[in-house]
Formats: structure tokens, sequence, C-alpha cells
């Protein structure tokens, strides 16, 4: 008996419970005062979430009317609230009107309501949660009463612009800027000079970088879905992460020599972009250069690809997931690749980079299971975190001392790694976990004094676990990694030299030598 008048309880208070929310219009409510004063909040459609529909009903909604009162059985209730999540993926939503009996705004309440260009904060609200209009890329311009006295961490991440005259405590709002004017063209700067560009909150279709900018910063076109053509002057140097990100109209690029570093996802979801193209890769670039910047690879399915020998910069993710690329020819004008550059390349076997890229940045050849060879030049300065993550075949890698900074986890997981350091000590620059996994380390390493160079008449190359020299005239001496002599053979038209150990080894005849991997 008393567990039967547990249940009808239960039941009863299940009833009560649903009666708390009811709906009025277009929206939903949820009573959070049911004696006086009557108060509610506005609140997403009570489905269960899935992926990232969170609100089936209201994601029809082009604009919205958040209104003073409203009255459910007979009682007139005080709109107080826009709760956590309540419109967020919403993405038709354009425009949203709140009365002025509104204090707050929920966490997550308008996120990712991309296409929302118009909303007046009220003076009568006080708080704003976290990340509540983040990913706003179309709120170009957007003002907080001084009201607000508390405003949450990214909660206006991607907008474009915020006018805020109050002292709001809290974490980085995420704003692309701060109390700034755009000029009459729609550019937004960081500095009186006007060489940052922060933002664009213009409506052309066709836009020319002014020719004071150096620097396009993160985000700066970020969802200007209208923008088709975008020409940058000489003098750009830098564009940061996610410059144009979203610009899903953008056909154009024009990309000129003087850029010198260029941030990640840069033209991430701009699909209409039409590119230059060589070999098995895709290019942006200028008249007086079509190959500056390679952005991706033509397929997923090339084995290899010859860079054209203008390219400067390798985008990040430029070859990511190619799973079958065995080679890449990197030529000396290549200065940066970005990170996630060669990331799970699992067929790529060897790379040399050129003397004229000064970072390895981070995850470049992360899960590259094959590659067994690499060799790092002395122009390095600089290795990222994960860079070598997860390259099981990579048996030997020898870091000279111009390398001042290793971030953590560098060499994640490669099991039979030995690292040849040339310096003595660690480094100040490196971090305390830069070696992670604990591979074997060899200090103050000297590299076998020859030079690698190549002739017509000498071949030399791996076959199975044999080193085969061809069309030798002086005596053939092997090195391994550690500088080591492991054998020495007679001048001969052909040899064949068996080798039992895996590794990286030099072939030196006479003023020629080469670096062979034995697998």
């Amino acid at each position: 008996m008393k567990r039967l008048i547990m249940l009808f309880a239960a039941v009863a208070f299940a009833g009560q419970a649903m009666a708390q929310e009811f709906k009025s219009g277009d929206l939903y409510y949820r009573i959070t005062n049911n004696t006086e004063p009557y108060t509610v909040e506005v609140m997403g459609e009570p489905v269960y979430p899935t992926d990232d529909v969170l609100n089936n009903e209201y994601s029809e909604l082009v604009s919205i009317v958040i209104p003073e009162k409203v009255i459910y059985n007979e009682i007139e209730y005080s709109v107080k609230s826009i709760g956590n999540y309540a419109f967020t993926h919403c993405r038709n939503l354009e425009s949203v009107t709140i009365a002025n009996s509104v204090t707050n705004i929920g966490d997550w309440a308008f996120n990712n309501c991309i296409n929302l260009i118009s909303i007046i904060i009220p003076d009568a609200i006080t708080n704003i949660g976290n990340t509540a209009f983040g990913e706003c890329g179309k709120l170009t311009s957007l003002t907080i009463p001084n009201s607000v006295t508390s405003i949450g961490e990214n909660a206006f991440s991607f907008v474009k612009n915020i006018y805020y005259s109050g002292a709001a405590e809290g974490s980085p709002w995420g704003a692309l800027n701060l109390n700034a004017e755009p000029d009459a063209e729609g550019f937004i700067y960081s500095d009186t000079n006007k060489t940052k560009l922060t933002a664009y909150v213009g409506s052309k279709t066709d836009v020319t970088i002014p020719n004071t900018v150096t620097s396009i910063g993160e985000k700066s076109f970020y969802y200007c879905t209208n923008l088709k053509s975008v020409t940058m002057l000489n003098s750009i140097e830098t564009i940061d992460d996610y410059a144009f990100y979203g610009c899903a109209s953008l056909t154009s690029v024009t990309i000129p020599n003087s850029v010198e570093n260029i941030g990640y996802g840069i033209f991430f979801e701009c699909d209409k972009l039409e590119y230059n193209e060589y070999d098995n890769a895709c290019y942006l670039g200028s008249a007086e250069n079509p190959y500056v910047c390679l952005v991706r690879k033509k397929s997923d399915q090339i084995t290899s690809c010859d860079i054209n020998d203008n390219c400067k910069i390798i985008l990040g993710a430029a070859f990511i997931d190619c799973m079958y690329i065995e080679s890449v020819k990197i030529p000396n004008t290549v200065t940066f690749i970005g990170e996630n550059a060669f990331r799970d390349c699992r067929g790529l076997e060897s790379v040399t980079l050129p003397n004229s890229l000064t970072i390895i940045g981070n995850s470049v050849f992360e899960y590259c299971y094959s590659l067994s060879a690499i060799n790092i030049p002395n122009s390095i300065t600089s290795i990222g975190k994960y860079a070598f993550g997860s390259c099981d075949n990579l048996a030997s890698i020898i870091i000279p001392k111009s390398v001042t900074i290793i971030d953590k986890m560098a060499f994640l997981d490669c099991d039979i790694l030995t690292i040849n350091i040339e310096a003595d000590s660690k480094p100040d620059g490196w971090d305390v976990e830069w070696n992670y996994s604990g591979c074997p380390v060899v200090w103050g390493y000297k590299p076998t004094a020859v030079t690698e160079s190549a002739a017509n008449a000498v071949s030399i190359y791996a076959y199975g676990k044999n080193i085969v020299v061809e069309n030798a005239t002086d005596e053939i001496r092997v090195y391994d990694a550690m500088g080591r002599l492991v054998c020495r053979d007679v001048a001969c038209r052909i040899r064949t030299i068996n080798i039992n150990t895996t590794g990286v080894y030099i072939v030196k005849v006479g003023d020629i030598a080469k670096r062979v991997v034995i697998n």
C-alpha cells in the first residue's frame, strides 16, 4: 500500500512538473515563479537534443519577438529570462526583439545562429551567459548597455564588433573587436595606422584590402557569405587563422609574394574557390606568381606530388588524410608549412625538408606511420607539438643545434626512434615534455662529415635488406646514423651489401654521399 501511495505521488509530481512548461505563440516557456510576482523564462522546444538540432520547430523561425508578458491559465507572467540553449543552432534566425522585462540571457542562448544580423539588448539586461552569441558571424555591430554587469566566457565569439562602456568582469568575451568604428568601406582596424585588419562588416562582393594593411586578423571575414573576390596587395605579410572561414560565395583570391605566414583553416568552407593547378595540388597566388600558396591536394587518391618551384607556403591540412601518397618533393622556395599539413599520410615514406624552412609546426607529420627517414636542416629553429607523433617506422632523427624550441610530445609514440641531438644538453626553450615517450637520446651527437651530392654515373639505393651501389669508381663506405663505419668494399660496377639492421645509413663513394633507409 505504501509503495502504491508513493507511485501516485510520483505521477502527481510529474504532472505538476509538466504543467510548469507551456507554449504561447511561437515560443515555449518555463515557469520560474508560480506565485506573485509570476515569472517565466523562454526555453528551447522541449525535445531530446540530437546532434546539432536542439530546436526542431524554432529552426524554421526567421524573426523572433520575445514579449514582456504572457498569459497561461488566466495568469499573467512577466518574461524575465532567455534560458540556456534556448535558440542555439537556429540557423535561419535573422532578427530578435527582446522586451525590456528580460534581465538574463543564458548560456549558449543564441549560439551558432549564423544568420543573425539584428538584435538589440535592452537596458534591463544584467547578465549575458557563456557563448551566448558564439559563432554569430553576421552580427557586425552590437551595443551592450551599461546595465550589464556580468558577461560570460566567449559570449560574443566571432562577433565582428562590440560597443560597451561598462565594467563587467569575466573571462575573454571572444569578440573580434571592441569599440572600434568601421571606416567607409566597412573595414575595422586595431591600430590607428590601419596596419592590422580585424574585421570586415561591409556589403561589397568584391574587396581589395587597403595597402596600409600588413596583417589580416583571425576570422576577419568570417562568414562573409556574399563576398566573391578578394585582392591582397604587396603590403600583406600575415593572414591569421580562419580569416575567410565560411565565405561560401568566394571564388577568387589574390595572394601576393609578400605573404610570409598563413594561419590554419583560412579557406575552410570556401567551396567555390577557383585554384591554379600544378601536378597534384591546388594553389592560390597572383599574376606574378600563381603558385604562392599550396592550399590543398587535388584528391585523397594521389600517390605523389611534385610541389611547384615557386611555392612559398604549404597551408595547414593541405595533404591531411592523403593515405596513399608515398613521396613529396618540397622545393627550396618553401618557407612555411602549416600545422597538420601531412597528418595521417600513412603511406609517406620519406621527406626532404628544404633549407628555406625554419619551423616544423604542430602535428605536421603526425600518424605518418610509414615515415622512415627525414632530414632536419640547420635552418630549423622550432618543432611543434606532436610534429612526429606516432611515426612508428622512424628509427633515427638528427636534431641540429639550430633547434631552440621543441614543444610537448613532439615524438609521442615513436616506438623505435633514437633521437640524435647535436646540443650537449636540453636547450631552455624545449618543453619539459618534449620527449614524453622517453625515446633513447644521444646528446652531443656529431654527424658523419660527408656532404650529400648526386652524380649521374653512381647509383645508390636500397633493395630489401641490401644497399646496392652501381658504377662505383672509388672505395664504398657505409656509415650508420651514429656516424660509425659499418662496412667498406672495393669499387665495382655493381655491388650488393647486405644490411641486417633497419635504420638510416650514409653511403659514401669518393666525394659522393647519399642517405639510404633500410626498412
